[in-house]
């Protein structure tokens, strides 16, 4: 904005006197920089270390600015769960930027994720009077919802009270006896 910046009414220090000066005053050019937009997001654990447009918002916005994140993907420090910093924009672009008053270039931002809900449930199982029920680790089976490429594939399996280990546990049912716990797994689970 060329003359933007009109400077007028000099003051100064000691025994300056304004009137003993023939003062040219010169207006002066404003330039007015786009900002660069803090990133925020938040997803649930996907096994991926990626930022997806849709997650993000921009979080310092200027009044009723409508700046958004329209659409791209970019790279989180770490696919973990927690506060995770956004470490390249790839290729996000901003929507509702017409006046370009914001930019990508030296932006910042974080995601935090958030643990994924899985449900692992310990087979129902038998034993005769008598015998001894070994758990082992496999009776089990999970809700499906691990990340791509991630399974559970062992867990720990315990008996309430001992009675699978115990020969002398009396006839009947005993719902919620076999609980699962301690979940391992492969692909990064």
């Amino acid at each position: 904005y060329a003359g933007n910046i009109v400077p007028s009414a000099a003051t100064g220090s000691g025994v300056f006197l304004a009137s003993n000066y023939n003062i040219t005053y010169t207006a002066g050019k404003l330039t007015v920089n786009a900002l660069a937009v803090q990133l925020t997001g938040s997803r649930d654990y996907d096994g991926t270390a990626t930022a997806a447009a849709a997650i993000l918002t921009v979080s310092n916005k200027v009044g009723s600015d409508t700046i958004s994140v329209a659409s791209g993907s970019g790279a989180l420090a770490s696919a973990a769960v927690g506060a995770r910093a956004i470490t390249a924009l790839g290729d996000l672009a901003l929507g509702n930027n017409p006046d370009g008053n914001y930019t990508l270039t030296g932006a910042t931002g974080s995601v935090t994720i958030g643990q994924r809900a899985l449900t692992v449930t310990a087979n129902d199982r038998s034993k005769t009077y008598g015998d001894v029920l070994a758990l082992g680790t496999a009776a089990f089976t999970t809700s499906g919802n691990e990340a791509s490429g991630e399974a559970v594939t062992a867990v720990t399996l315990t008996s309430t009270d001992g009675k699978a280990g115990t020969a002398g546990t009396t006839v009947g049912e005993y719902a919620g006896n076999i609980v699962p716990s301690a979940a391992t797994g492969s692909g990064g689970f």
